[in-house]
């Protein structure tokens, strides 16, 4: 830690030392070799102002921070993390002085909330990470509780294009503040207010039909053979009996979980042309086995596709 020049930081690594090797040691017999200019970027382009900014050099907010701050940063070093995801993490951090008093209670918990999230968007909606940090960085600093940023986390991840989270984000935005909710229908851009749409499932508008699945052979392909839907709860399951998955549509997204743990043979076997919406597709195709609509969302499969077609 050469480059590191705030004097209550060095002393404090000092009398730490052995701890911090031990850690370091321990972390990469388990998942690999950490590059050593990697540590000292962060060290000093982002642990060390933060530490000079937030701990008023008190010894213990030092201690605290430090190895807080050091044993998340190991997690981003290794792996598959992509370097796009590692600076969107590292951005994440400079949010982190606009919740200072939050932090320095609980470093530990507002890392990994960050962490999660960057983690959960990137898995689901690549691309749109920054979206995320953009929208925290306008309310961020109006969380004076580690409950207040975790909600806000959910509901702005939802406004990301997590439709998965909506219940839960519902449940959230419902225990916020009235200056919370006001803030968060400030940044929110669909043509409804946002508790109409956190409401609504299968509230959505597209201009044309999305295709969603294809033969798992091919890339994000879900199944082997023609699947069929229904609707479940505030989503869709889908199944060709085997490979099944939960397609949820909402005003801020469509997204696919798949590999759900739900009975394929059940869905194939009671999925049907019931649904009011089916009259006017049998019009169009011939070859049409399941419909099932929610909202203004209307989804379909057909005996010559491995596609599940989401209109609207």
């Amino acid at each position: 830690m050469e480059k590191i020049s705030y004097p209550p930081l060095i002393k404090h690594l000092k009398a730490e030392e052995e701890y911090y090797t031990h850690l370091l040691a321990e972390f990469e017999i388990k998942h690999g070799f950490v590059p050593g200019d990697f540590i000292t970027l962060v060290m000093v382009e982002y642990i060390e102002p933060l530490i000079k900014q937030l701990a008023n050099e008190q010894e213990s907010v030092i201690a605290k921070i430090s190895k807080a701050m050091f044993s998340e940063m190991l997690k981003y070093a290794v792996g598959n993390t992509k370097q796009k995801v590692q600076e969107d993490y590292l951005s994440a951090w400079r949010l982190l002085p606009a919740i200072s008093d939050l932090f320095r209670k609980e470093p530990v918990k507002v890392l990994s909330a960050f962490s999660s999230a960057i983690q959960s968007i990137d898995k689901h909606q690549a691309g749109r990470t920054r979206e995320w940090l953009s929208l925290m960085e306008q309310i961020v600093n109006s969380c004076s509780k580690l409950s207040d940023l975790l909600y806000v986390g959910r509901i702005t991840a939802w406004m990301c294009g997590l439709a998965h989270l909506r219940s839960n984000a519902l449940m959230n935005y419902e225990s916020l503040s009235d200056d919370l909710k006001d803030l968060l229908n400030e940044l929110f851009r669909e043509a409804s207010p946002l508790e109409e749409c956190l409401r609504t499932p299968g509230k959505a508008k597209f201009a044309e039909t999305v295709y969603v699945g294809g033969f798992i052979g091919f890339s994000d392909g879900l199944f082997n053979h023609p699947p069929k839907v229904m609707k479940h709860d505030d989503c869709f399951i889908a199944s060709d009996g085997h490979n099944s998955c939960a397609l949820y549509v909402d005003a801020c997204g469509l997204l696919v979980l798949p590999n759900v743990p739900i009975d394929g043979e059940n869905i194939m076997q009671n999925a049907d042309l019931s649904d009011p919406k089916s009259k006017q597709l049998k019009k169009a195709y011939k070859d049409l086995t399941s419909v099932s609509s929610m909202g203004e969302v209307t989804v379909y499969t057909r005996e010559s596709s491995f596609h599940l077609f989401v209109k609207s």
